[in-house]
């Protein structure tokens, strides 16, 4: 989920930063064009008003009448445009840069004029513009001016463009989250609920966490309610089905059994053999039943009996005694390698029944003269206490991609196999619900040297001395 909401997150924002962007630089730059042309505006209407005032002065007083004016102007603090007669020399007496020069003699060859010329240190040239004015005694003179560019405006002030830049990543930041968290939330709602039904708890329904929403990731949390209402019913149908056909099995087994007993009166050798034959795969179809029985109740939810503290480490030594015992009349042999004394909360039966699953099931498939090693630790994870219970056989393994199939009701690897040891496909996957029921969990992996290795980790207590 994180990926792609930071996906979603970091291409929106990137997108709604570049359109900001694209939006921001024409517009500061226009901005920038606007001051520059207004500035010029201002000049230029300063100009006309300079050479209005100057020919009013000149026609009143004289040359020097304009020039005490100017003067008067200049001692005050105020600069003036340049003011040139007909022979091309600034009435106030200042010194001319070749640029004013220029823009008079064409001034007074065109009446008005503007002309870009190169400036020092201006890059392409500054603007100069010029207007010829001419007296009621047919004297001439010209007025000329610099106007101002981009480079006389004082530069920005940094912290205002910064503070803008911030102030549009935080606004887009903040709406490009908010819509891909918007988006992201149902996904991670599915995906929490998918998880659950996958642990078995198919009561979950996502509708109502998806609040009021009216588009298709609504629609599909709908689409999802209706599919686990139904993977229940069918899986409640199951159920309830190998549980009747337990039941009703039994009593035909019962009456079997008397049936065998009233065939063995009177029954010569011959006949005495295929009873016996008879009578092993009864009581295969009978631990059958059971297993079925243990089952369905396991998979519809938590013993009625109290639980209570169980020696893990006492279970674990008694089950691997019985099972070497069992196991040396097949030449192999069974050992706990160590064992660290601790407890959990649970059913002991229960959890007898799920070890000792996996133990039986590693001697029926290591190999001839070799020894299956069972060992209980303790450990830490995600501040809790664990303890682990391995069984390692020394059998042929099992393929990496068909791990996880192990636990599976009915699951087997290859016919002959399971056949031949006598295995029902579902000793394992009873202790995969008994150990879920305690809140713990159980995997297999293949072991670096050949055979498997059957791993159980269950709440634990450390037993006094043993912290």
């Amino acid at each position: 989920m994180n990926r792609l909401f930071f996906k979603i997150f970091l291409w929106f924002w990137l997108a709604l930063a570049l359109v900001w962007a694209g939006f921001l630089i024409p517009t500061q730059l226009n901005q920038n064009q606007e001051v520059v042309q207004r500035f010029q505006a201002l000049h230029y209407q300063r100009l006309l008003l300079s050479g209005r005032t100057a020919l009013v002065v000149l026609n009143r007083g004289g040359p020097d009448a304009l020039q005490e004016w100017m003067t008067s102007f200049e001692e005050g603090g105020a600069l003036y445009p340049f003011v040139l007669d007909d022979e091309f020399s600034d009435i106030a007496g200042r010194e001319l840069p070749a640029e004013a020069l220029a823009a008079a003699k064409a001034a007074f060859d065109e009446d008005e004029v503007w002309m870009r010329l190169p400036t020092e240190n201006r890059g392409r040239g500054a603007l100069w513009v010029g207007r010829k004015y001419v007296t009621r005694r047919g004297d001439a003179f010209a007025v000329v001016q610099r106007l101002p560019s981009s480079s006389d405006l004082p530069p920005p002030s940094p912290w205002w463009a910064i503070t803008r830049w911030v102030a549009v990543l935080l606004t887009s930041g903040l709406v490009c989250y908010w819509l891909a968290r918007y988006l992201i939330a149902p996904v991670s709602t599915l995906g929490d609920a998918a998880r659950r039904i996958a642990g078995g708890d198919l009561d979950v329904r996502v509708a109502e966490r998806l609040g009021r929403r009216k588009d298709e990731l609504a629609d599909l949390g709908r689409d999802f309610d209706i599919m686990a209402e139904r993977v229940g019913q069918l899986l409640a149908t199951q159920r309830q089905l190998l549980t009747d056909i337990s039941h009703e099995l039994r009593s035909p087994l019962a009456r079997l059994y008397v049936a065998l007993g009233l065939a063995r009166k009177g029954a010569d050798s011959e006949t005495d053999r295929a009873l016996d034959r008879i009578e092993r795969e009864t009581e295969r179809l009978n631990e059958l039943i059971g297993q079925l029985l243990s089952l369905t109740r396991l998979e519809a939810g938590e013993p009625t009996a109290e639980r209570q503290s169980v020696d893990l480490g006492a279970l674990v030594a008694e089950i691997v005694a019985d099972a070497d015992f069992e196991a040396q009349g097949r030449e192999r042999a069974v050992s706990l390698t160590r064992a660290q004394a601790c407890t959990t909360e649970g059913f002991e039966e229960l959890l007898r029944r799920a070890i000792e699953n996996v133990v039986r099931n590693a001697v029926r498939y290591t190999s001839a003269g070799t020894r299956v090693e069972t060992a209980l630790d303790l450990r830490n994870a995600n501040g809790r206490t664990e303890a682990v219970i391995q069984v390692r056989d020394h059998g042929p393994g099992v393929p990496e991609d068909k791990l996880e199939d192990l636990f599976r009701p009915f699951y087997r690897l290859d016919d002959a196999r399971d056949r031949e040891s006598g295995g029902t496909g579902l000793g394992l996957a009873i202790s995969e619900r008994a150990v879920r029921l305690h809140g713990g969990a159980i995997s297999a992996r293949n072991a670096e040297h050949g055979g498997l290795i059957v791993e159980i980790t269950l709440p634990a207590t450390p037993a006094a001395g043993n912290e």
